[in-house]
Protein backbone atom coordinates (compact mmCIF):
# COMPACT_ATOMS: atom_id res chain seq x y z
CA UNK A 1 0.00 0.00 0.00
CA UNK A 2 1.11 3.55 -0.72
CA UNK A 3 -0.19 6.61 1.13
CA UNK A 4 1.06 10.04 0.18
CA UNK A 5 -0.38 13.52 0.58
CA UNK A 6 0.20 17.25 0.91
CA UNK A 7 -1.62 20.42 1.85
CA UNK A 8 -3.07 22.55 -0.95
CA UNK A 9 -5.66 25.15 -1.82
CA UNK A 10 -7.93 25.85 -4.81
CA UNK A 11 -10.66 23.45 -3.76
CA UNK A 12 -12.73 24.11 -6.88
CA UNK A 13 -9.91 22.94 -9.18
CA UNK A 14 -9.27 19.89 -6.98
CA UNK A 15 -12.94 18.89 -7.03
CA UNK A 16 -13.02 19.21 -10.80
CA UNK A 17 -9.86 17.10 -11.14
CA UNK A 18 -11.23 14.35 -8.88
CA UNK A 19 -14.41 14.06 -10.96
CA UNK A 20 -12.73 14.08 -14.38
CA UNK A 21 -12.23 10.57 -15.83
CA UNK A 22 -9.07 11.44 -17.83
CA UNK A 23 -6.90 8.29 -17.67
CA UNK A 24 -9.19 6.64 -15.12
CA UNK A 25 -11.48 3.82 -16.20
CA UNK A 26 -14.03 4.64 -13.50
CA UNK A 27 -14.64 7.50 -11.08
CA UNK A 28 -16.89 6.97 -8.05
CA UNK A 29 -17.94 9.30 -5.25
CA UNK A 30 -17.25 7.48 -1.98
CA UNK A 31 -18.72 9.92 0.48
CA UNK A 32 -18.22 12.94 2.72
CA UNK A 33 -18.58 13.69 6.41
CA UNK A 34 -18.90 16.85 8.48
CA UNK A 35 -19.91 19.18 5.66
CA UNK A 36 -23.29 20.79 5.03
CA UNK A 37 -23.58 18.89 1.70
CA UNK A 38 -22.22 15.38 2.38
CA UNK A 39 -23.79 14.03 -0.81
CA UNK A 40 -21.95 16.50 -3.03
CA UNK A 41 -18.18 16.20 -3.52
CA UNK A 42 -17.68 19.63 -5.12
CA UNK A 43 -19.78 21.48 -2.56
CA UNK A 44 -18.01 19.68 0.30
CA UNK A 45 -14.50 20.50 -0.92
CA UNK A 46 -15.35 24.13 -1.73
CA UNK A 47 -16.86 24.49 1.75
CA UNK A 48 -13.60 23.24 3.32
CA UNK A 49 -11.58 25.58 1.13
CA UNK A 50 -13.56 28.68 2.16
CA UNK A 51 -12.17 28.50 5.68
CA UNK A 52 -8.88 29.77 4.29
CA UNK A 53 -10.47 33.23 4.27
CA UNK A 54 -10.33 33.17 8.07
CA UNK A 55 -6.54 32.88 7.99
CA UNK A 56 -3.56 34.32 6.16
CA UNK A 57 -2.86 30.91 4.63
CA UNK A 58 -4.13 29.38 1.42
CA UNK A 59 -3.54 25.63 1.84
CA UNK A 60 -6.83 24.80 3.47
CA UNK A 61 -7.10 21.14 2.40
CA UNK A 62 -4.98 18.08 3.08
CA UNK A 63 -5.21 15.99 -0.09
CA UNK A 64 -4.00 12.39 0.14
CA UNK A 65 -3.98 9.28 -2.04
CA UNK A 66 -4.50 5.80 -0.60
CA UNK A 67 -3.30 3.22 -3.12
CA UNK A 68 -3.37 -0.51 -2.21
CA UNK A 69 -1.90 -3.22 -4.44
CA UNK A 70 -4.02 -4.20 -7.44
CA UNK A 71 -5.53 -7.45 -6.07
CA UNK A 72 -6.02 -6.06 -2.58
CA UNK A 73 -7.75 -2.94 -3.93
CA UNK A 74 -10.54 -5.10 -5.39
CA UNK A 75 -11.02 -7.01 -2.12
CA UNK A 76 -11.42 -3.91 0.06
CA UNK A 77 -14.88 -3.23 1.46
CA UNK A 78 -16.34 0.19 2.24
CA UNK A 79 -15.49 -0.48 5.90
CA UNK A 80 -11.84 -1.10 4.93
CA UNK A 81 -11.65 2.18 3.02
CA UNK A 82 -13.28 4.01 5.95
CA UNK A 83 -10.72 2.49 8.30
CA UNK A 84 -7.93 3.85 6.07
CA UNK A 85 -9.51 7.33 5.98
CA UNK A 86 -9.93 7.36 9.76
CA UNK A 87 -6.40 6.07 10.40
CA UNK A 88 -4.89 8.67 8.07
CA UNK A 89 -6.85 11.44 9.78
CA UNK A 90 -5.64 10.34 13.24
CA UNK A 91 -2.00 10.22 12.14
CA UNK A 92 -2.24 13.68 10.55
CA UNK A 93 -3.97 15.23 13.56
CA UNK A 94 -7.13 15.68 11.48
CA UNK A 95 -9.44 13.28 13.33
CA UNK A 96 -12.91 14.80 13.65
CA UNK A 97 -12.32 17.22 10.78
CA UNK A 98 -14.71 17.27 7.77
CA UNK A 99 -13.61 15.10 4.86
CA UNK A 100 -14.64 13.96 1.39
CA UNK A 101 -13.36 11.04 -0.70
CA UNK A 102 -13.43 9.89 -4.30
CA UNK A 103 -12.42 6.48 -5.73
CA UNK A 104 -10.62 6.05 -9.05
CA UNK A 105 -10.08 2.85 -11.04
CA UNK A 106 -6.89 3.24 -13.06
CA UNK A 107 -4.98 0.52 -14.95
CA UNK A 108 -7.25 -2.07 -13.33
CA UNK A 109 -6.46 -0.91 -9.77
CA UNK A 110 -8.55 1.10 -7.31
CA UNK A 111 -7.12 4.02 -5.38
CA UNK A 112 -8.77 6.67 -3.26
CA UNK A 113 -8.35 10.44 -3.05
CA UNK A 114 -9.17 11.90 0.37
CA UNK A 115 -9.55 15.57 1.29
CA UNK A 116 -9.58 16.80 4.89
CA UNK A 117 -10.34 20.29 6.15
CA UNK A 118 -7.24 21.71 7.84
CA UNK A 119 -8.95 24.67 9.53
CA UNK A 120 -9.98 23.85 13.09
CA UNK A 121 -12.98 25.81 14.34
CA UNK A 122 -11.99 25.04 17.94
CA UNK A 123 -8.40 26.24 17.52
CA UNK A 124 -9.20 29.06 15.12
CA UNK A 125 -6.28 28.14 12.85
CA UNK A 126 -4.94 25.54 10.45
CA UNK A 127 -3.85 22.22 11.95
CA UNK A 128 -0.11 21.77 11.42
CA UNK A 129 0.99 19.60 8.51
CA UNK A 130 4.69 19.42 9.42
CA UNK A 131 6.33 16.03 8.84
CA UNK A 132 3.13 14.78 7.19
CA UNK A 133 5.10 12.09 5.36
CA UNK A 134 5.82 10.42 8.70
CA UNK A 135 2.11 10.38 9.50
CA UNK A 136 1.40 8.87 6.08
CA UNK A 137 3.96 6.16 6.72
CA UNK A 138 2.50 5.31 10.12
CA UNK A 139 -1.02 5.21 8.65
CA UNK A 140 0.14 2.91 5.85
CA UNK A 141 1.74 0.49 8.31
CA UNK A 142 -1.36 0.42 10.54
CA UNK A 143 -3.68 -0.18 7.59
CA UNK A 144 -1.52 -2.97 6.17
CA UNK A 145 -1.47 -4.79 9.52
CA UNK A 146 -5.19 -4.32 10.21
CA UNK A 147 -6.31 -5.32 6.70
CA UNK A 148 -3.78 -8.13 6.28
CA UNK A 149 -2.08 -6.53 3.28
CA UNK A 150 1.50 -7.24 2.24
CA UNK A 151 3.88 -5.06 4.28
CA UNK A 152 5.74 -2.30 2.46
CA UNK A 153 9.43 -1.79 3.40
CA UNK A 154 9.80 1.45 5.36
CA UNK A 155 13.12 2.39 3.85
CA UNK A 156 14.78 1.70 0.53
CA UNK A 157 18.37 0.85 1.45
CA UNK A 158 19.48 1.54 -2.13
CA UNK A 159 18.56 5.24 -2.08
CA UNK A 160 21.99 6.53 -0.98
CA UNK A 161 23.61 4.41 -3.70
CA UNK A 162 21.12 5.70 -6.28
CA UNK A 163 21.91 9.31 -5.38
CA UNK A 164 25.65 8.69 -5.59
CA UNK A 165 25.36 6.96 -8.97
CA UNK A 166 23.08 9.58 -10.51
CA UNK A 167 25.37 12.41 -9.44
CA UNK A 168 28.34 10.48 -10.82
CA UNK A 169 26.52 10.00 -14.15
CA UNK A 170 25.70 13.72 -14.34
CA UNK A 171 29.21 14.91 -13.55
CA UNK A 172 30.81 12.53 -16.04
CA UNK A 173 28.48 13.38 -18.93
CA UNK A 174 28.38 16.45 -21.14
CA UNK A 175 25.20 15.80 -23.12
CA UNK A 176 21.72 14.64 -22.29
CA UNK A 177 22.14 11.42 -24.25
CA UNK A 178 25.37 10.61 -22.46
CA UNK A 179 23.70 11.21 -19.08
CA UNK A 180 20.75 9.02 -20.12
CA UNK A 181 23.11 6.21 -21.22
CA UNK A 182 25.24 6.37 -18.07
CA UNK A 183 22.12 6.10 -15.92
CA UNK A 184 21.09 3.10 -18.02
CA UNK A 185 24.45 1.48 -17.27
CA UNK A 186 23.65 1.78 -13.57
CA UNK A 187 20.23 0.19 -14.14
CA UNK A 188 18.19 3.41 -13.98
CA UNK A 189 15.90 5.05 -16.52
CA UNK A 190 15.49 8.80 -16.84
CA UNK A 191 11.87 9.57 -17.70
CA UNK A 192 9.51 12.49 -18.16
CA UNK A 193 6.53 13.09 -15.91
CA UNK A 194 3.21 14.91 -16.19
CA UNK A 195 3.34 15.94 -12.52
CA UNK A 196 4.94 19.02 -11.02
CA UNK A 197 8.22 17.09 -11.07
CA UNK A 198 9.21 17.16 -14.76
CA UNK A 199 11.99 14.57 -14.55
CA UNK A 200 11.97 11.21 -12.79
CA UNK A 201 14.59 8.51 -12.25
CA UNK A 202 13.31 4.91 -12.08
CA UNK A 203 15.35 2.05 -10.64
CA UNK A 204 15.41 -1.56 -11.80
CA UNK A 205 12.60 -2.50 -9.39
CA UNK A 206 10.19 0.09 -10.82
CA UNK A 207 10.52 2.61 -7.99
CA UNK A 208 10.39 6.22 -9.19
CA UNK A 209 12.10 9.23 -7.62
CA UNK A 210 12.30 12.95 -8.32
CA UNK A 211 15.47 13.21 -10.42
CA UNK A 212 16.38 16.72 -9.29
CA UNK A 213 16.18 15.69 -5.63
CA UNK A 214 18.63 12.88 -6.38
CA UNK A 215 21.00 15.40 -7.92
CA UNK A 216 21.57 17.17 -4.63
CA UNK A 217 24.54 16.75 -2.32
CA UNK A 218 24.23 19.26 0.53
CA UNK A 219 27.54 18.42 2.25
CA UNK A 220 29.41 19.15 -0.99
CA UNK A 221 27.07 22.03 -1.94
CA UNK A 222 26.15 20.38 -5.23
CA UNK A 223 22.76 20.64 -6.93
CA UNK A 224 21.25 20.74 -10.40
CA UNK A 225 18.51 23.24 -11.17
CA UNK A 226 15.46 22.56 -13.30
CA UNK A 227 16.67 24.98 -15.99
CA UNK A 228 20.01 23.14 -16.22
CA UNK A 229 18.26 19.80 -16.58
CA UNK A 230 15.88 21.09 -19.26
CA UNK A 231 18.76 22.57 -21.22
CA UNK A 232 20.77 19.34 -21.17
CA UNK A 233 17.81 17.08 -22.00
CA UNK A 234 16.12 19.37 -24.57
CA UNK A 235 17.08 17.25 -27.60
CA UNK A 236 16.08 13.90 -26.08
CA UNK A 237 12.63 12.34 -26.26
CA UNK A 238 12.29 10.74 -22.85
CA UNK A 239 9.87 7.87 -22.14
CA UNK A 240 7.07 8.61 -19.69
CA UNK A 241 7.54 7.39 -16.13
CA UNK A 242 4.26 5.48 -16.29
CA UNK A 243 5.26 3.55 -19.41
CA UNK A 244 8.65 2.64 -17.92
CA UNK A 245 7.10 1.40 -14.68
CA UNK A 246 4.43 -0.52 -16.61
CA UNK A 247 7.11 -2.29 -18.67
CA UNK A 248 9.10 -3.18 -15.55
CA UNK A 249 5.99 -4.59 -13.86
CA UNK A 250 5.20 -6.66 -16.97
CA UNK A 251 8.75 -8.07 -17.00
CA UNK A 252 8.55 -8.83 -13.28
CA UNK A 253 5.29 -10.75 -13.72
CA UNK A 254 6.71 -12.67 -16.69
CA UNK A 255 9.81 -13.58 -14.68
CA UNK A 256 7.74 -14.73 -11.69
CA UNK A 257 5.47 -16.78 -13.98
CA UNK A 258 8.53 -18.42 -15.56
CA UNK A 259 10.05 -19.19 -12.17
CA UNK A 260 6.77 -20.70 -10.96
CA UNK A 261 6.50 -22.78 -14.13
CA UNK A 262 10.05 -24.07 -13.73
CA UNK A 263 9.39 -24.86 -10.08
CA UNK A 264 6.23 -26.75 -10.99
CA UNK A 265 8.02 -28.68 -13.73
CA UNK A 266 10.84 -29.52 -11.34
CA UNK A 267 8.38 -30.78 -8.75
CA UNK A 268 6.55 -32.81 -11.40
CA UNK A 269 9.82 -34.38 -12.57
CA UNK A 270 10.74 -35.34 -9.02
CA UNK A 271 7.34 -36.93 -8.50
CA UNK A 272 7.77 -38.88 -11.75
CA UNK A 273 11.18 -40.19 -10.70
CA UNK A 274 9.85 -41.07 -7.28
CA UNK A 275 7.00 -43.03 -8.86
CA UNK A 276 9.33 -44.91 -11.23
CA UNK A 277 11.63 -45.77 -8.36
CA UNK A 278 8.71 -47.13 -6.33
CA UNK A 279 7.64 -49.40 -9.22
CA UNK A 280 10.95 -51.28 -9.04
CA UNK A 281 9.96 -52.76 -5.73
CA UNK A 282 6.97 -55.08 -5.34
CA UNK A 283 4.93 -54.58 -2.23
CA UNK A 284 5.31 -57.35 0.33
CA UNK A 285 2.54 -59.93 0.63
CA UNK A 286 1.86 -59.96 4.37
CA UNK A 287 -0.34 -63.11 4.11
CA UNK A 288 2.56 -65.13 2.69
CA UNK A 289 4.84 -63.80 5.36
CA UNK A 290 2.40 -65.07 7.95
CA UNK A 291 2.29 -68.54 6.34
CA UNK A 292 6.07 -68.73 6.57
Amino acid sequence: MIIRGASRGNGKQLAQYLQTPAENERVEFFGAWGTSNPDDLTASIIEMDRFAKLTKGSKSIYHAIISPDRDESHKMTDEDWLFCIDTLAKEQGLHGQPWAAQKHLKDGKWHMHTTHQRYSVELGRFISDSHSYKGNDRARATCEIKLGHARTPQRNENRPILTKNVIDAWQKSKTGQEFFDRCKDYGYTVASSTTRRPFMIIDENGRSFDLLKKLRDKPNKFSVRTAQMKERMKDIELPSDKSVIRNIRTQQKARIAKENKELFEDMTERERRKSEFAKKFKPRDHDKDHER
